[in-house]
């Protein structure tokens, strides 16, 4: 065996890369080190990178201090809460809104179809509690209306059907009735809405109903009762009239006017508003239009209906009831 002469070895050897900076070792040919073959680390024992996404087109924030989410807290991030606000989000313009609940009608005589009950109501009241801020929530006839005026913040009765007289009328004076169910339900909501203290602003039946919470009585036929009266069952399109506005009155200070042009469809009215409510306004042939109560929560009837009144009273009444809501 030939002995290894390190002269001869270090002139053919090849450079090696020395731990410093501008110098070079050679280590003799028959002593380098072979590279040994890589050994693949199994799966589950390879450290897991931490992931970062972010969305397209947006750039990492820099380090630091998170910013606060508009301040809202953690647990109502994301979801519905039950105070009558939506969670803030992205474009979410932070105004608080109201819930309002509204009672809907029950069809249980098949007018819609034969032998199937229906849940109905004009989309107009919605659309107008929507346009002054707030959140229309309807409320189908079912047990527990306590519980369900618990997750609102207002309640709005609307239109409906007629209400059953005490005593007999003569045969050409029909009755559309609002069935029982339907009836008892908006009483209980009703009771409910005015024993918390909620603003309540009632629509035509919707203020026939509240009279009747405090004690007062209604005219069933104005034409049969009120001898004299103006027409106040018109159509839809033509059915308006003047009404004078009770100065000092809660609705005189929404309506910014003393008279005004509203929307009549009823043939019954109220002829007492009890010993609690006042009249604030009246037709020109003396039927009662609008009632109040003077003190305490927001609590208002009339009996046009302002929510297919595109005017100036109509949108300054529902802003002022969301607003009572808020």
């Amino acid at each position: 065996m030939r002995a290894i002469d390190p002269g001869r070895d270090r002139q053919r050897s090849t450079p090696a890369r020395s731990g410093r900076s501008g110098r070079r070792r050679f280590a003799p040919r028959g002593l380098r080190r072979r590279r040994c073959a890589r050994v693949p680390v199994p799966p589950r024992a390879r450290p897991r990178r931490a992931r970062r996404h972010f969305a397209r087109g947006s750039a990492p924030k820099p380090e630091g201090r998170a910013a606060p989410r508009s301040g809202q807290p953690r647990e109502a991030r994301g979801r519905i809460v039950h105070d009558g606000s939506i969670p803030r989000g992205a474009g979410y313009d932070a105004r608080v809104q109201p819930s309002v609940g509204i009672p809907i009608c029950q069809d249980d005589r098949g007018r819609f179809r034969p032998g199937r009950t229906y849940h109905y109501v004009h989309a107009a009241y919605a659309a107008a509690i929507s346009r002054a801020g707030g959140i229309p929530l309807y409320l189908p006839e079912q047990p527990g209306a306590s519980a369900l005026v618990s997750r609102v913040d207002a309640l709005l009765v609307p239109g409906g059907g007629d209400l059953a007289p005490a005593r007999p009328y003569p045969p050409h004076v029909s009755f559309d009735l609002v069935p029982a169910a339907q009836l008892e339900f908006d009483r209980a909501l009703l009771e409910a809405a005015l024993g918390r203290g909620l603003p309540v602003l009632g629509i035509c039946y919707g203020m026939q109903l509240l009279a009747l919470a405090f004690a007062g009585a209604l005219h069933h036929d104005i034409a049969s009762d009120v001898p004299g009266a103006g027409p106040h069952r018109l159509p839809e399109l033509e059915g308006r009239h003047e009404i004078r506005i009770e100065p000092g009155s809660r609705l005189a200070a929404i309506a910014g006017q003393a008279e005004a042009r509203v929307g009549s469809r009823h043939h019954q009215a109220v002829s007492d508003a009890g010993p609690r409510l006042r009249v604030c306004a009246r037709a020109s042939d003396g039927v009662i239009e609008a009632i109040e109560r003077p003190d305490g929560a927001f609590c208002l009837g009339v009996q046009w209906h302002p929510e297919t009144d595109a005017d100036a009273l109509a949108d300054s009444l529902f802003r002022a009831f969301v607003s009572a809501a808020s």
